[in-house]
């Protein structure tokens, strides 16, 4: 979780540094050989998908539908809110989410808000983050965006027992992070984040507690 990306555009106005930090839908149209059928109106809703089954092969550059993630491991995850807590730039730094699935099931998604360390000041941060399942590569991908602009994509092969560790693929600001998921309970896991800048300097090292609330 890039928490700490998000707090230093925060801390950057206390402590004097430079913090970095539709979908369009197509359409496409099948022909049918059979007597002529009335065309549908309108564009097909975001997420839709036919009822019907198809009458034949895909056309090309066309994907088929595809099976859902299993979201099983990540159930503990979804129903309530939950309030996270680190420590960050001296300061105690809360924030809560909630996890919900969406998009036809496709992503398990969480709104968080992170409130500014004591002393820092400035607003709240918004933050949306989507998990989804790659098939193809056997990786959960997550995908990182917030209100200060900063955005993320990480990976992971999945849970080792109670653990699983996410590294990030692709950060906005050049950033680095290893983020080691441990499942305590149900109503309970710790994040033990590590963060590199750039450089490879690593800039942020702590455990963040989350429990439902």
């Amino acid at each position: 979780m890039k928490r700490s990306a998000a707090l230093a555009v925060l801390a950057a106005a206390s402590l004097g540094l430079s913090a970095c930090g539709s979908s369009s839908q197509s359409q496409n149209a099948a022909e049918q050989s059979s007597s002529p059928a009335a065309a549908p109106t309108g564009a097909m809703p975001t997420g839709a998908m036919p009822t019907g089954k198809p009458t034949g092969s895909a056309a090309p550059g066309m994907s088929t539908a595809k099976k859902l993630p299993d979201f099983s491991s990540w159930k503990f995850l979804q129903g309530g809110s939950w309030t996270c807590s680190q420590q960050l730039y001296g300061s105690t730094v809360t924030d809560t989410m909630t996890w919900d699935k969406e998009l036809n099931g496709a992503y398990l998604t969480a709104h968080d808000v992170l409130k500014p360390p004591s002393g820092v000041g400035g607003n709240a941060i918004d933050t949306t983050i989507s998990l989804t399942y790659n098939s193809r590569t056997k990786q959960w991908i997550w995908f990182w965006r917030d209100s200060t602009a900063f955005y993320e994509v990480a990976s992971s092969s999945g849970w080792q027992g109670n653990r699983m560790t996410m590294k990030t693929s692709f950060a906005s600001d050049g950033t680095s992070a290893v983020n080691v998921w441990e499942k305590k309970s149900d109503n309970k896991f710790v994040n033990h984040f590590t963060e590199k800048d750039a450089s490879g300097k690593t800039t942020v090292d702590v455990p963040v507690t989350c429990t439902r609330s």
